[in-house]
């Protein structure tokens, strides 16, 4: 049976990009029948888990494979024996009877969220589905790990963005904050876009990263801003998107860059960037790929600035 009150609130929450997901005790392909003869779209959840384990084992799953902190998620369900047993085995969940479903509506979280492109609500959905396929396929996966990589599939496209198809690009660096190399430094989009037109008034470039896994495109997840000096590159702006953490994605883009940066007979990259909490996985990234500490600076607020400098005339990729 559809309820279709219930069923429109789900395509609010889709279109404001949170995501949904189906946990049901039942066959897998008797929930993709049941979408079917209902005409429901599938393409509204990220994921769907059918199988006849406890609903919160297959919850805890979820959480763990998508990275979801518990507090964040809410389960709705009929069934108050599956509500009290997901909460007595996960207490930080909240719990939303089926009936009650537009009261979802109102928590601030969600009603203080704006309706999103469709581009972008499905490409952040990619991002869920990679990282859960990717999570899932170690549970079973018996080969080395550069079969396991292999499989996955990830790749990666870097260029130039031209002056007039920034906005994206620029939306990073102004939103990202875990791998951002400036934080703090773009408080608005107008103050963003005006940076990066003077940059590009003045030679300097802005590339663009697309990542795709396997099926899925995960679209623009990174910008860099680059200034050039004779034979020197500069990397001194850049973020990467949260969505792509831990998949080796930001090691792939410097490595693409610096063999796009030696066909244009530059000998030496740097990369400057604000250490922070949040970001000092930059610093374990650069050092990882060979890059050495040139300069270090502490700022009138305390904050630490570094220079990393790499050699890459004759750097092997």
């Amino acid at each position: 049976k559809l309820f279709t009150s219930r069923y429109k609130v789900l395509e609010q929450l889709h279109q404001k990009g949170i995501q949904l997901y189906i946990v049901s005790k039942n066959d897998q392909e008797d929930v993709e029948t049941a979408l079917r003869d209902l005409k429901l779209n599938k393409d509204l959840f990220t994921w769907i888990i059918a199988n006849w384990d406890p609903k919160f084992v297959n919850i805890e799953r979820l959480i763990r494979a998508a990275e979801i902190r518990p507090e964040t998620a809410i389960f709705i369900d009929d069934n108050i024996f599956e509500l009290n047993e997901v909460k007595t085995k996960i207490p930080a969940i909240h719990l939303l009877e089926a009936p009650n479903i537009d009261l979802v509506l109102s928590v601030p979280t969600v009603s203080s969220k704006k309706e999103q492109a469709d581009s972008e609500i499905q490409e952040r959905k990619n991002r869920y589905r990679t990282s859960i396929q990717t999570e899932l396929l170690k549970e079973t996966f018996t080969g080395s790990d550069i079969e396991f990589y292999r499989k996955l599939k990830r790749k990666i496209q870097i260029g130039l963005v031209p002056a007039d198809n920034l906005d994206r690009a620029i939306r990073l660096l102004v939103e990202t904050h875990r791998l951002n190399f400036s934080p703090g430094k773009f408080e608005n989009y107008e103050k963003a876009l005006d940076y990066i037109h003077q940059r590009f008034n003045a030679g300097d470039q802005v590339y663009a990263v697309a990542t795709s896994e396997g099926e899925y495109s995960l679209g623009l997840v990174g910008a860099l801003v680059i200034k050039i000096e004779k034979d020197v590159a500069i990397i001194t702006d850049g973020s990467f998107s949260c969505g792509i953490i831990g998949r080796d994605f930001e090691q792939k883009t410097i490595l693409a860059l610096i063999d796009i940066l030696k066909k244009q007979s530059i000998k030496e990259l740097k990369i400057y960037f604000e250490l922070t909490s949040t970001n000092v996985r930059l610093k374990e990234i650069v050092e990882n790929l060979g890059f050495l500490i040139k300069q270090k600076k502490v700022d009138e607020k305390g904050n630490l600035h570094l220079v990393f400098d790499l050699e890459i005339k004759n750097y092997i990729t």
